[in-house]
């Protein structure tokens, strides 16, 4: 028998699904129509709302007004819709004040169906509710996020407001004994960082990211084996661990020892299929203490560079031909249907597809180490051809071209599934947008620039990527994309940038 009580707001299912819902109690009458478990009533609390009334505590009169935001900052152009991105919506019927928050946990923090190394939604919103850095944080990266999609300054203004708030009140906290150990401000501090990136307008915000990042690492030498075995820890220090990495192959620098001893003690609490995965930690550790010994020229024998480079990408290819099935990727032809998005996505109709954005990530920067791999052995190679053409020496420097090339283009490929994770389906429809594809282009942002950057210039490949890089700067608010994309045009110099020297001079006047 239905009942005639109503509530106040949307029930869960409605409320994912961005539907209209008939408010019946106990369970919503659109929800059994279409067979659905009505998940029940939750109201809706701001996230702000505890930090606001410290704030008035301690400022009291002298607080300036709220800002405000219209609905408008969040639309979404015709182009973006073209282009198969998602609109930058707050999914929750929240104060206007709290829209920049929405913003950052819709378009990037998975929902809580989506298990996995990420930190989800209610465990971000948690943090958020119990500790002001993390919030203040989370406002200034949807400020910063909204500012660039809507090409509005005012709004990268107030970002950087909140972002030097949350950036105070996290030193605060370092300085305390008992807060520094806290997972709340080792996500702070990550926060700090990703700000960096999507705000990102001049290399100088690259060096702060540089010193979140590794400010963050050095926090981890305070942890205990206790801390790194909790799900959150683990969950933060593998985000983390990813783009310290990424750094440390950026700049040619070893992986700090604490990140390896941790990273041996995530992997005994994976299950096997995942332990596997966490080989790739050590491979990538060694690539880095490769690199930075031949930048210090702490290995000038170039022999040797190049037999210990070829060892290590030998490995790796062994260890790709390894992983369990579930960790595979398989090249496929998008379909060609009307408002499908991967097929909007793809490069000339094809893409990679993964079991999810972890293994996604993985990939790409596997390829990645294994570019940089190969243009350390062909630079190393070149003098010997220029001298001495031994005939061991040519198919060496044809197969690290050929590897270079295919490795880059599967990069490219990769873009498309990293973005289109948006979707609940590649098919655009009622359910068609979740969080996730936001998420899948920071993180593919890197491998990307990497994989342009060896491409030849003005080759429909490269051109494409640029393209994929204005997507990912203008529609989804990443800063660095189009910093990025400046250099590769040559508005910037690539030293702005440097993500590793090979790759700038792998082309002169297009040719190897």
């Amino acid at each position: 028998m239905e009942s005639n009580e109503r509530s106040d707001t949307p029930c869960v299912n409605c409320r994912k699904r961005r539907l209209k819902c008939d408010r019946t109690k106990p369970a919503c009458l659109r929800c059994q129509h279409a067979h659905y478990d009505c998940e029940g009533y939750q109201e809706t609390v701001p996230i702000r709302a505890r930090a606001q009334r410290a704030d008035r505590s301690q400022r009291g009169a002298g607080r300036k007004p709220t800002r405000r935001y219209p609905e408008s900052v969040t639309g979404t152009s015709s182009s973006d819709s073209s282009r198969g991105t998602s609109s930058l919506s707050p999914p929750l019927a929240v104060s206007p004040a709290d829209q920049s928050v929405c913003v950052y946990l819709h378009n990037y923090v998975p929902d809580d169906t989506i298990r996995g190394v990420h930190i989800i939604a209610s465990q971000i919103v948690h943090h958020a509710t119990s500790n002001e850095a993390v919030r203040l944080a989370m406002s200034a990266i949807g400020l910063a996020i909204m500012a660039n999609m809507r090409n509005n300054p005012r709004l990268l203004v107030d970002a950087r407001a909140d972002y030097a708030r949350a950036l105070e009140v996290t030193n605060t906290a370092l300085r305390s004994k008992s807060q520094c150990l806290e997972e709340t401000t080792l996500n702070a501090v990550m926060l700090l960082g990703m700000f960096e990136v999507i705000s990102c307008e001049a290399p100088k915000s690259l060096e702060n990211w540089q010193k979140h990042i590794g400010g963050a690492a050095a926090f981890l030498e305070l942890w205990n084996t206790r801390q790194i075995r909790s799900p959150i820890g683990m969950q933060l220090f593998t985000q983390l661990r990813t783009e310290l990495m990424a750094n440390c192959l950026r700049t040619q620098t070893r992986v700090p020892k604490t990140v390896r001893e941790l990273s041996k003690i995530v992997q005994s609490c994976r299950p096997a299929n995942d332990a596997r995965v966490e080989d790739l930690v050590d491979l990538i550790a060694e690539l880095s203490d490769l690199l930075a010994d031949v930048k210090d020229n702490g290995l000038p024998d170039p022999v040797e560079a190049i037999g210990r480079a070829c060892d290590i990408d030998t490995r790796l290819h062994v260890w790709s031909l390894a992983l369990p099935p579930q960790w595979q990727c398989a090249l496929r032809s998008a379909p060609k249907k009307k408002g499908n998005v991967i097929s909007e996505l793809s490069y000339n109709d094809y893409y990679y597809v993964y079991g999810d954005l972890w293994a996604c990530n993985i990939w790409s920067y596997y390829r990645n180490a294994r570019i940089m791999l190969n243009l350390l052995i062909r630079d190393r190679l070149l003098p010997f051809l220029a001298i001495q053409p031994y005939p061991e020496w040519k198919p060496l420097m044809e197969e690290a071209k050929a590897n270079i090339e295919r490795l880059s283009a599967d990069v490219l490929l990769t873009v498309p599934f990293a973005i289109a994770t948006q979707y609940a389906s590649f098919q655009r429809g009622v359910n068609w947008r979740r969080a996730g594809g936001c998420l899948g282009g920071y993180y593919i942002s890197w491998p990307l620039y990497v994989a342009a950057s060896v491409q030849p210039p003005r080759s429909p490949l490269r051109e494409w990527a640029l393209g994929q890089l204005q997507v990912l700067g203008s529609s989804m608010g990443i800063g660095q994309a189009l910093l990025m994309r400046k250099v590769l045009t040559g508005e910037l110099q690539a030293q702005a940038l440097s993500v590793y020297d090979y790759c700038h001079s792998y082309y002169e006047d297009g040719k190897t």
